[in-house]
């Protein structure tokens, strides 16, 4: 007998939604506890008012702005943890991986050994710095450095972000 194991957060938050009150409450300490640390900030502030101790304060505050930013990226994942997957995106996403780097690219590429190469469409160049492996549908550009699939070729070319490139390749 199989057993199919969740391998993502969103899989074990399906196989145990009593989990998600678990989240929220998580969400809500964090909430307190940034609410805290400005309220310790304050009292810095207050009771370190000569100017010798100035660099005390200054670093005072820089770490409890660093443990603010930490707490608020642990309650941006939780957050999108919670939120419920659109019907059909995972599927966008394989699709958009899916479109031929090939038919994307905009200028001659030339077969080279299985792969195919060309100019960089990501900088000014005069000799082929840009390969497309075909079997695996992934680019590299041996001049800049920038490699990835045909969602990453999209948000390099047109200057847009992950969801924007993959509803143009869908």
């Amino acid at each position: 007998m199989s057993v199919d194991i969740p391998k993502t957060e969103r899989e074990w938050l399906k196989a145990f939604p009593e989990a998600k009150d678990t989240i929220k409450g998580y969400i809500a300490d964090a909430r307190e506890e940034i609410i805290t640390i400005i309220d310790r900030q304050t009292q810095y502030k207050r009771d370190i008012l000569g100017w010798n101790d100035r660099w005390l304060l200054d670093l005072a505050i820089e770490m409890t702005d660093n443990s603010i930013n930490r707490l608020e990226k642990r309650i941006r994942r939780w957050q999108f943890l919670l939120a419920r997957p659109k019907k059909g995106d995972q599927y966008n996403v394989e699709q958009a991986k899916r479109v031929p780097i090939a038919d994307l690219y905009e200028g001659q590429l030339r077969p080279v050994g299985g792969r195919l190469q060309g100019k960089c469409p990501f900088h000014d160049e005069k000799t082929p710095s840009f390969v497309v492996y075909i079997e695996q549908n992934k680019f590299h550009c041996f001049g800049c450095n920038e490699r990835g699939d045909s969602i990453d070729f999209i948000q390099k070319r047109d200057g847009v972000g992950f969801l924007e490139a993959v509803k143009k390749l869908t």
